[in-house]
């Protein structure tokens, strides 16, 4: 008797467990819904990636994440999000993926990998998309001549792009050098008084030393 207690309980937990879950990731999706619409990406890529955490191999999540990041010009995130879009996918429902890819790729200065991802849309996609077609060749040849100048580019100055301590996903901006302290202001935080679910992000100001936040 208490034996078959222990399982209807378990279960009932379980399921209601299970009914929390997927109405805290409706909410995720809808909240993203919403700030992709208005172009608040920096709000939509946090509640997408939230989402993502509930069924981390739903491939049309990951797309979502990717989109978001890009607009938001989050390139690394962008890039290894159209990667694995572009691996997991078999059916061809995002075609896009290889064209928008060449283009975070080429934000990041990586020129050939670009090239690359735009031949593939080409070879695989072209006729599809006439502005598309012809952008991806535009770039192509963007990025050759990119690819030629490093050749001549001098060594100084130096430029460096700084840790994921201070770059994030999220939004980092209003930077200012004082000697060897830099301040700048992050929206990576929640507001933990905030009653809106999800909570929405909110903004810090920070303080890095030797690019350590």
């Amino acid at each position: 008797m208490m034996q078959r207690l222990y399982i209807l309980l378990f279960l009932l937990i379980g399921g209601l467990y299970g009914q929390v879950a997927a109405q805290t990731q409706s909410q995720y999706l809808t909240e993203a819904a919403n700030a992709f619409e208005s172009e608040n990406y920096a709000a939509a890529l946090e509640y997408y990636s939230n989402a993502l955490e509930f069924e981390e191999e739903d491939i049309s999540l990951m797309y979502r994440v990717a989109e978001s990041a890009r607009l938001y010009n989050s390139y690394t995130l962008a890039d290894s999000l159209y990667k694995m879009v572009i691996e997991a996918e078999s059916d061809g429902n995002y075609p896009e993926a290889t064209y928008w890819r060449g283009i975070v790729l080429q934000a990041m200065g990586e020129y050939q990998s670009s090239n690359d991802m735009f031949n593939l849309y080409i070879s695989e996609h072209g006729g599809e998309d006439d502005y598309k077609d012809q952008r991806a060749q535009k770039e192509i040849s963007a990025n050759n001549w990119a690819l030629e100048m490093i050749e001549f580019a001098p060594e100084d100055p130096f430029i460096k792009r700084l840790d994921e301590g201070i770059n994030t996903p999220y939004s980092e901006f209003g930077s200012y050098l004082l000697n060897d302290t830099l301040y700048f202001s992050s929206l990576r935080f929640e507001n933990e008084a905030d009653k809106h679910v999800p909570k929405r992000p909110v903004s810090k100001i920070l303080i890095s030393v030797d690019s350590a936040a």
